[in-house]
């Protein structure tokens, strides 16, 4: 898929939607191995029968092939980046052209969606509790070679080749990220703060900030924080612009156990129906499993 046939297939959904014409706002939930066979077993662990989470109840459903451009198997960087930019590439890889080569060779940058998004004003946003430099959300304001480059991919946030980073940065990975940016000779807080975010550490520490401010970055070590909480943060900050919002809101729903993983499907179910029933009326909500 090239990237105006991406925008093309974007519009038209958008367009598809019978409560509006346009989207203001677009909020893409990423349920990382919440398949259909996870989906129907979370229905029956929360709800003690089949076809009752939210997802499975939206009106309209759509096929994307994420495959790689060289590899039979794809992985999260490789299938974010086809999310992100519209364009195939090489496992290990986010948002650069197949002739990138996993901590080998950069290839040609592909500009994402949301770096298209902040170039036309719109505000923009990550969560994770998979961690925020982690290739599902990077792909969508980074570009590198390697996806394990938590530190150089989350400079790249702070330093966009595109547009201004995003504005709300809210999820895990703050140890491994502040110390892959002090191999690289920076402070973390410092650069954060040097870019004009404030910078905090815990939900609580950002539920307590005024919602006037809307260029924060949460750091934790904890991917157990509340999910639902850290979306409506999120959208309440990212509102205030007129112009709209681009969100990408990801969850680890394959933990590598079983409760906790459908304890994830279900808690993303519960953000994804909260935030659609509040903005549903100018927002596009995207879900992928």
């Amino acid at each position: 898929m090239n990237n105006r046939a991406f925008i093309l297939l974007t519009a038209a959904a958008v367009s598809a939607i019978p409560a509006f014409s346009q989207a203001k706002n677009v909020i893409l939930f990423i349920g990382d191995g919440a398949g259909i066979s996870s989906l129907n077993a979370a229905s029956i662990s929360g709800y003690g029968k089949a076809q009752a989470l939210y997802v499975q109840k939206m009106p309209h459903l759509a096929l994307a092939d994420t495959s790689t451009a060289k590899e039979w198997v794809t992985d999260g960087a490789a299938c974010a980046s086809a999310w992100a930019t519209g364009h195939k590439t090489r496992n290990g890889v986010v948002s650069m052209s197949a002739d990138a080569e996993k901590d080998v060779r950069d290839g040609e940058i592909y500009k994402t969606v949301m770096e298209q998004a902040m170039e036309q004003g719109l505000s923009t946003g990550v969560i994770s509790n998979d961690g925020v430099a982690g290739a599902a959300v990077a792909a969508f304001y980074a570009h590198h070679n390697n996806r394990g480059k938590a530190g150089e991919i989350f400079q790249q946030a702070l330093n966009p080749k595109y547009g201004k980073g995003p504005d709300v940065i809210i999820g895990s990975g703050r140890q491994q990220i502040a110390d892959q940016t002090a191999a690289l000779g920076h402070n973390l807080a410092a650069d954060i703060k040097a870019k004009g975010y404030i910078y905090l550490d815990s939900m609580a520490s950002l539920a307590g900030l005024d919602k006037t401010n809307d260029r924060v970055i949460a750091l934790f070590d904890n991917p157990q924080f509340d999910f639902n909480a850290a979306v409506q943060q999120a959208v309440a900050r990212l509102s205030s612009n007129p112009k709209g919002f681009v969100l990408i809101a990801h969850s680890d729903c394959h933990t590598g156990k079983t409760r906790t993983s459908l304890a994830r499907v279900i808690e993303l179910d519960k953000a994804i129906a909260v935030t659609a029933e509040q903005i549903k009326s100018n927002t596009l909500i995207l879900f992928h499993g």
